[in-house]
């Protein structure tokens, strides 16, 4: 048996302990391989520079902000949050049905065909 309160806490310490190893965690840099930063600052400043070389660039300016946790950033600009939607419009369904096994459409289809007395799922109308 686990206590849920036990739980969280133990959660909530992987995550600070993940957290802290990401921040630890080194990249090489291109031109020089044998030079180590961190990653995240690897991270910021190409996304820093994607804003210079775009200022209008709305996913460099989220994901700097949150690379660096910018706490001044409060929310995702309106242009970035439409654009990541469209973006990922096209495979919606395929994740929902196929990857994450969403059935909800099917069992409401069987539930009104048994209300009605409709289809009995061949196809074929039974009135």
């Amino acid at each position: 048996d686990t206590d849920p309160k036990t739980d969280t806490k133990t959660d909530t310490v992987d995550q600070n302990q993940d957290q802290d190893q990401n921040q630890k965690r080194k990249c090489a840099m291109h031109d020089d391989p044998t030079k180590e930063v961190p990653c995240s600052e690897m991270a910021a400043n190409a996304f820093s520079y994607a804003i210079e070389l775009d200022p209008q660039n709305e996913n460099a300016k989220h994901m700097l902000a949150a690379v660096t946790a910018d706490a001044t950033f409060v929310r995702a600009s309106n242009t970035y949050v439409t654009q990541l939607f469209e973006d990922y419009a096209g495979n919606f369904e395929h994740s929902l049905v196929e990857e994450l096994g969403y059935d909800g459409y099917q069992r409401l289809r069987r539930a009104f065909d048994r209300s009605f007395r409709g289809d009995d799922g061949d196809g074929s109308d039974s009135h």
